[in-house]
């Protein structure tokens, strides 16, 4: 059937739509999982022709007091239990029980008491490259007063650029409001050096920093319906690789080398990002 009906004016831009044809720098990398337009690209580590989403790869815990006699610690690492650690002969040695405990996770490449903290009561857990380490539902029972712990998530992930959008990309079809990816495999165009569009998560003003996000939930941020991104209906998904201009309670790290170049009146509006990464 023939296209009848045709919009007035186009719009401004689209996610990954290079903005000018000024001074860039571009590269490629084949899609190690599957990737959308104007997000942030990581380099797979020890494979740096992959590319990938950043992850929240690095979680911190830390205990408030020393784990006392007959202490009991339990906690999730991405859901998944880790066995019960019982208090073993001093607070050191229980530490130490629970990094073996916690190295023994699915989902772990390892974990280490922080070398800057001399009481012993912060442990550093890394994920296997290209996964989540999300440490949750900790519990110390036993004692008459046990102590506290609390973890927090961050990442090692360093961005390589921004993917750009591509003719070359197979259109989802039929299903029009599909987002447009670059699946597993393919190569992804990523511009390194230069102004692209990209849809900012926040209200965002000419000159503000630049975040990136590590950890999302999938939850949908409204946007107005006139200025839906491109491959969405009125709204967009909170995941990894969106930008904004704040840490989110740090579910977002800032970029060095990017910043934002437009002013937005809305979240989930189109907006410039510059940015110049070192190669």
């Amino acid at each position: 059937m023939s296209q009848i009906l045709y919009n007035r004016y186009m719009g401004a831009a689209m996610n990954g739509l290079i903005a000018d044809a000024e001074f860039t720098t571009k590269d490629g990398l084949q899609a190690s999982e599957a990737i959308g337009l104007g997000l942030a690209v990581v380099q797979q580590v020890g494979l740096p022709n992959k590319g990938r989403l950043p992850k929240a790869n690095k979680s911190t815990i830390i205990f408030a007091g020393d784990l006392q006699a007959s202490d009991v610690v339990n906690l999730k690492v991405n859901g998944n239990a880790m066995s019960p650690v019982t208090f073993s002969g001093s607070h050191a040695a229980t530490m130490a029980l629970i990094v073996t405990a916690i190295k023994a996770i699915t989902g772990v490449a390892n974990a280490v008491l922080d070398p800057s903290d001399t009481d012993s009561r912060t442990i550093l857990v890394y994920a296997v490259d290209g996964l989540d380490v999300l440490v949750t539902n900790i519990t110390i029972i036993g004692s008459q007063s046990p102590t506290t712990a609390t973890s927090s998530v961050t990442s090692s992930d360093v961005i390589y650029g921004v993917s750009i959008v591509s003719q070359a990309i197979q259109q989802p079809y039929p299903a029009l409001n599909a987002p447009i990816l670059y699946n597993n495999g393919a190569p992804v165009g990523c511009l390194l050096r230069g102004r692209i569009w990209t849809t900012a998560e926040t209200v965002v003003s000419n000159g503000d920093p630049v975040y990136m996000r590590i950890l999302g939930d999938h939850s949908v941020i409204t946007a107005p319906s006139t200025t839906a991104p491109v491959g969405y209906a009125a709204g967009f998904y909170k995941d990894a690789g969106n930008f904004r201009n704040d840490g989110d309670s740090d579910t977002a790290i800032l970029v060095d080398g990017m910043i934002w170049r437009s002013v937005t009146t809305a979240v989930g509006q189109l907006a410039l990002v510059d940015i110049n990464q070192p190669q």
